[in-house]
This record gives C-alpha cells, sequence and structure tokens, in this order.
C-alpha cells in the first residue's frame, strides 16, 4: 500500500514537473496575440484609409479635371510627332 501511494506521488511530481518545463519552453503566448491583433486592426485602418483617399480622389477627378490625376501628365509628344 505505501509502496503505491510513494510510486503515485512520484508520478505526479514527474508529470508536474514536465507539465511546468513545456510552459517554460513556449511560454505565455498571450502577449503575443496580442501584439499581432493589434499589428492586424493598424493594417486593416490603413487600408481602410487608402481606400477612402482612393475614392475620395476618384471623386474629384469626375468632378474636377477630367484630363489627368495627379502625378500624371498628357502625352503631347505623339500630336508633335503627327503634325510635323
Amino acid at each position: 500500500m505505501e509502496q503505491e501511494r510513494v510510486a503515485k506521488e512520484a508520478e505526479e511530481k514527474e508529470r508536474a514537473e514536465k507539465t511546468k518545463q513545456i510552459k517554460e519552453s513556449f511560454g505565455d503566448a498571450t502577449s503575443q496575440w496580442e501584439m499581432d491583433k493589434t499589428g492586424m486592426q493598424d493594417l486593416a485602418l490603413k487600408d481602410e484609409k487608402k481606400k477612402s483617399e482612393s475614392t475620395s480622389d476618384d471623386a474629384k477627378l469626375v468632378s474636377g479635371d477630367k484630363g489627368t490625376s495627379k502625378g500624371e501628365t498628357k502625352d503631347t509628344t505623339k500630336n508633335s510627332k503627327e503634325e510635323a
């Protein structure tokens, strides 16, 4: 009877040590999950902001200057070559 109790205690101690070792090896992932979650939310906000800016630029093109958008210039070299 005493041997069974000692064996059971040894087994429980061994199991607790293994559990502790595993937890130490892998650490607490909660903080990493929070960092990843924050990063994903930031990316989503940037993407949403970019889309809204793109939409507002398109609206300006429709209501404003229909010829060119930001950074674009009309190609006048084609017309000058045809005239020559």
